[in-house]
């Protein structure tokens, strides 16, 4: 697997532009503001009701997304690192192989569009090797640096914006020049996010979404 990871122990391969706008897709299922923004719009809150639901289908479908993404990300190692049991497993085989170790409700082994989304972007000339292990970090930090604004609270709003700020310094204002250690250490303190801000939204083990 070395040729499709970043050489050192330091370094991680992430799709960073996408952590902007997978960043503010986060507010759109924070109760406080949207019941903030529900006072903009009609100043009548949203029913409690209402946000459950919307809490436990963003659940439901963050961990349907990790589940399926988490496959396509080690088949796409798999493929391209030849990580094929012995000399006679197909490809169809190793993909079936990883499916049934990775999902709950694996696809027909004669399912071949799994294969055919791991090496599109591979073999498009995009240039980057493992897309979705990347995305999904992208996912991971985008979710970690969220966390960061929820500990702090909606009302504290000097917080916010000294968090803001920083965000700006180290993840917009450089664009394509940004460095992904640079801006977990400023925001998060580390030199790569952990996965609990993420774990966090999955669906808890009774069933219920996340608050």
């Amino acid at each position: 697997r070395d040729r499709y990871h970043a050489p050192g122990p330091e370094v991680w391969p992430i799709e960073l532009e996408e952590v902007p706008s997978l960043f503010m897709e986060q507010w759109l299922y924070e109760p406080d503001f949207l019941q903030s923004l529900a006072q903009l719009s009609n100043g009548q809150p949203i029913p409690e009701e209402t946000l459950e639901k919307l809490s436990l289908k963003r659940a439901l479908d963050k961990a349907d997304w990790v589940l399926g993404n988490s496959f396509l990300a080690e088949l796409e190692l798999a493929v391209f690192a030849n990580e094929r049991q012995d000399e006679d497993e197909s490809l169809v085989g190793l993909k079936h192989r990883i499916a049934e170790t990775h999902l709950a409700d694996p696809p027909p082994k004669n399912d071949l569009m799994p294969l055919v989304e791991v090496m599109k972007l591979s073999l498009s000339g995009y240039g980057k090797f493992v897309s979705h292990y990347r995305y999904m970090m992208a996912e991971v930090l985008s979710t970690a640096l969220f966390s960061e604004f929820m500990k702090v609270g909606m009302s504290d709003r000097d917080a916010l914006g000294r968090l803001g700020s920083e965000l700006r310094k180290t993840l917009l204002e450089p664009g394509p020049f940004a460095d992904s250690k640079q801006v977990a250490k400023a925001m998060l303190g580390v030199d790569k996010p952990s996965t609990e801000a993420l774990f966090s939204q999955l669906p808890k083990p009774n069933g219920s979404g996340t608050s």
